[in-house]
């Protein structure tokens, strides 16, 4: 095996040291592991970034509880849902928009910072088009993708409802179709 001789600062050998000593390997072991962990993602053509994005995405989404559901069960048991009360249904979703609009906000703080984020991120989710304008204080917010159903886009218009008045954001109308949802609003 061949051997490397590497510099780094003090306080980052410590680190690797504690980490090395808590996971009970040898602080060789744990640096060939990083480096080897490493190469498999520049091999994979990403950045570090790419991964710190990616870390970041499964960090807010373990915040807000997110749990991975086939897109097509999770469209059957909205219109189930919905069959028997669409009030308590929509309310629902957006009284969770605003759940998770709390936590995001430990991400990005204002509507823009959240545009940001999302544009970093959206490759990982689940739509086909996500766009937000704003005009003076108009907002705009098309979604495409959103489900297979009618239910599921009311679903989607209720949860940014409450994601978008969590970010300073009255909303006054929305357009629903199947899989297709615009929310209109106003910057308090």
């Amino acid at each position: 095996m061949a051997r490397l001789n590497i510099s780094m600062n003090n306080e980052m050998v410590k680190d690797i040291e504690k980490k090395a000593e808590d996971e009970g390997k040898t602080i060789s072991s744990y640096i060939a592991e990083a480096v080897k962990s490493y190469s498999n993602i520049k091999n994979a053509g990403l950045q570090k970034e790419d991964m710190e994005f990616m870390l970041k995405y499964v960090s807010m989404f373990i915040s807000i509880g997110v749990v991975p559901v086939p897109a097509f069960l999770l469209d059957e048991i909205t219109k189930i849902s919905f069959s028997k009360s669409s009030d308590t249904v929509s309310n629902a979703w957006y009284e969770r928009g605003k759940i998770a609009a709390d936590i995001l906000k430990g991400y990005a703080t204002t509507l823009e910072d959240l545009w940001e984020t999302i544009k970093h991120f959206r490759p990982f989710l689940p739509l086909n088009m996500i766009e937000l304008k704003i005009t003076n204080k108009n907002v705009e917010v098309t979604i495409s993708g959103s489900g297979y159903s009618i239910e599921a886009s009311k679903c989607t218009a209720e949860g940014l409802r409450g994601v978008l008045e969590i970010y300073d954001v009255k909303t006054n109308n929305y357009e629903i179709a199947s899989g297709f949802v615009k929310v209109y609003g106003i910057k308090k």
